[in-house]
């Protein structure tokens, strides 16, 4: 069952660079095993400590944002030096 949901989650948009997987490890480590293949990393939460829950969610939220202010720019990078390159011609 878990592996189907992993499947089924990879090849729905948006493009995934991470998994979290759950607490239950009869769940979870089927999937730590195959989500190499999809160039994913896993990260486990454990359930006993709901602080640590907490602050590594807060954790991967900073990850993906900063990821995304990168592409943001890189993008507007890009932007300009079409523009620049339209203007020179």
């Amino acid at each position: 069952m878990s592996l189907d949901a992993l499947h089924q989650g990879v090849l729905s948009p948006p493009t995934k660079i991470a998994v979290i997987g759950s607490g239950c490890s009869v769940a979870t480590e089927p999937a730590a095993e195959i989500s190499h293949y999809y160039n994913l990393t896993q990260v486990l939460l454990f359930k006993c400590c709901k602080k640590l829950h907490i602050i590594i969610i807060k954790v991967i939220q900073v990850i993906i944002m900063v990821i995304i202010i990168i592409l943001v720019v890189e993008v507007v990078n890009i932007i300009i030096i079409v523009m620049v390159l339209l203007l020179l011609q």
